[in-house]
């Protein structure tokens, strides 16, 4: 072999040096392999590493510039691939969705353009919102069937429907026709005397947290957090102790807790009892006793302060009185029962017919078909195929990110060893990934390793 001179090696270095350097102005680092391939040569003959040959052209290396670059021309490929994909559909007539081009692309579209209508035109396509029509007299007919929509629901079935009942009926962002919200549609739908509606539950929750708020304080409770997106309604204080608040507006006459919540809220207060570590939780409620079968039931860190409570506690003639009245006179939406048990009864009806073909949906699945949030409805998605009589897969149990119990971890273990047993006295394959796959475990959740599997199992090894 050639044995090169000081010459040659300076040439190839600075051959080398000035194809890095062209590269970097164009933000392009070359790797070694590139350089390898390019020049056909090996660089450690001619470098020590490939930061020295950086060095050479001037540059710092960086291993971060590498992982830009990849990155850089990864979003250049997938841009001109979402680009060819809209004029391709475009000449179909087809508009494309923002999460059609996601699920296709298995990415978020908002990194790689600003928006849906940029990609639109980089396309050269025309972009046409998915939501409403786009003309004045469409847009006032749109708003017009939906006032008569709820109108119609109001007046035949005494039910006011929902804003999501609303967007899933005509297919738009209500928000764009009635920015008001619930309460603009109840007054451009004339029906600002009736007390069922979405918008008279809101305010019964609102005057029961005023009065709540009045008799925490009264009580020495120092409020912390009140109308929380998660968890409890309320969040106060008293001798260091964090204390979650339940606030249930009920009407007259109605037992806590009421039949069709999915959570019932002795079960809801002790989950978060449990989680801000407290000595106890407060369940503040206008309705006027608990149900006889839940009298036994209640824990003795759950208080209960019933409407006969509430009374004894605000001042008479007063407006907190006006407020609590209120509450126990106006009724909910009357059909609102109804519309929850037949959408439980779907539901249910719809996993026994997927458990006959051995097929078991899981809580995105069924929110996605139904279009609800099934925490709405039930309890827990093991809360619904209890009732439809179907026993929910282990497996998918496990995937739910529900922590098994010790009773569940000692039966899996169990079935584990015998499935080893039996397959070793068949002579069958009963290694690790056949474990795995045919019991859709994870073996380090539930053993150390193999051989104390085998050795549970008494097989050699």
């Amino acid at each position: 072999m050639k044995r090169l001179t000081q010459q040659e090696m300076r040439a190839t270095r600075y051959r080398v040096a000035k194809y890095i350097h062209n590269n970097v102005k164009e933000n392009h680092y070359p790797g070694f392999l590139e350089i390898k391939k390019r020049f056909k040569i090996g660089l450690h003959t001619y470098f020590k590493n490939i930061a020295q040959a950086y060095k050479l052209a001037g540059l710092k290396y960086k291993r971060s510039n590498f992982w830009t670059d990849r990155r850089l021309k990864k979003e250049k490929i997938v841009r001109k691939d979402i680009i060819n994909l809209i004029r391709l559909e475009g000449e179909k007539g087809k508009q494309l969705a923002r999460r059609e081009i996601e699920s296709r692309f298995k990415i978020g579209i908002i990194n790689y353009f600003k928006s849906l209508r940029e990609a639109y035109r980089y396309a050269g396509v025309k972009f046409e919102p998915h939501f409403g029509p786009r003309t004045k007299e469409e847009r006032k007919q749109t708003k017009q069937a939906v006032l008569s929509y709820v109108k119609e629901k109001v007046k035949n079935e005494r039910y006011f429907p929902d804003i999501h009942e609303m967007r899933r009926e005509f297919n738009i962002g209500t928000e764009t026709y009635f920015p008001g919200g619930i309460k603009e549609i109840i007054k451009k739908a004339g029906l600002g005397k009736e007390k069922f509606s979405a918008f008279w539950r809101l305010e019964k929750e609102r005057r029961l947290l005023k009065i709540a708020q009045y008799i925490l304080g009264q009580r020495g409770y120092k409020i912390i957090s009140k109308q929380n997106k998660i968890g409890p309604d309320m969040v106060v204080k008293k001798n260091g102790n964090f204390i979650p608040i339940e606030l249930k507006a009920f009407r007259k006459n109605s037992y806590l807790p009421a039949r069709l919540i999915p959570r019932n809220p002795i079960s809801q207060i002790s989950t978060y009892i449990r989680e801000l570590k407290g000595p106890f939780g407060i369940i503040i409620t206008t309705a006027e006793d608990l149900q006889p079968r839940y009298k036994n039931k209640v824990p003795k860190n759950v208080k209960i302060w019933f409407h006969k409570d509430i009374i004894k506690t605000i001042p008479p003639k007063s407006d907190l009185g006006e407020d609590l009245e209120f509450i126990a006179s106006t009724f909910p939406n009357f059909n609102s029962e109804t519309v929850i048990r037949k959408m439980r009864q779907e539901v249910i009806q719809y996993i026994k017919m997927y458990a006959k073909q051995n097929k078991y949906p899981i809580t995105r699945e069924i929110q996605k078909k139904f279009k609800i949030n099934l925490h709405s409805y039930f309890k827990d998605i093991f809360e619904a195929y209890k009732l439809a009589g179907v026993k929910y897969p282990g497996h998918k149990k496990r995937m739910s990110g529900r922590k098994a119990t010790k009773a569940e971890k000692e039966k899996i273990r169990a079935e584990m060893v015998s499935f080893v047993k039996n397959r070793s006295k068949e002579n069958l394959p009963c290694g690790y990934n056949v474990i795995q796959r045919e019991l859709r475990v994870a073996i380090p959740s539930y053993f150390s390793s193999m051989q104390e599997i085998y050795k549970k199992a008494e097989v050699l090894t």
